[in-house]
């Protein structure tokens, strides 16, 4: 039982480091435009990144980053496309691009009113 206990400990400090992570992700665009469509792009393709969790296998209940599955799954000599991590990874994209087009949506429907 405290296994476990570690387990989310340790999930707490990767979300805090990756948050930080996240905030030096943006800190490295600083040449694109701060309120940029590109620049928001960038963000967003980081959060899937970092922030993106996905099983280990499929026997385990235990997740972790899904970048670091795919990576692992890649140097074990698994093909990239049979890897359950990089369809988590596609789907977070599709659903991070997807919540930006709605954000721009509204800033740029507020912006004409």
């Amino acid at each position: 039982m405290e296994s476990i206990n570690l387990y989310w400990q340790a999930w707490a400090a990767y979300v805090f480091f990756a948050l930080v992570g996240l905030w030096c992700w943006d800190k490295m665009f600083f040449w694109l435009a701060k309120e940029g469509d590109m620049r928001r792009l960038v963000l967003v393709l980081g959060a899937v990144l970092l922030l993106t969790p996905t099983f280990i296998n499929d026997k385990d209940a235990f997740f972790a980053p899904a970048i670091f599955v795919l990576i692992l799954d890649i140097l074990g000599g698994m093909h990239p496309l049979s890897s359950p991590a990089l369809i988590w990874l596609l789907v977070a994209s599709c659903f991070g691009v997807l919540v930006l087009a709605l954000g721009q949506l509204l800033i740029k429907k507020k912006n004409a009113a």
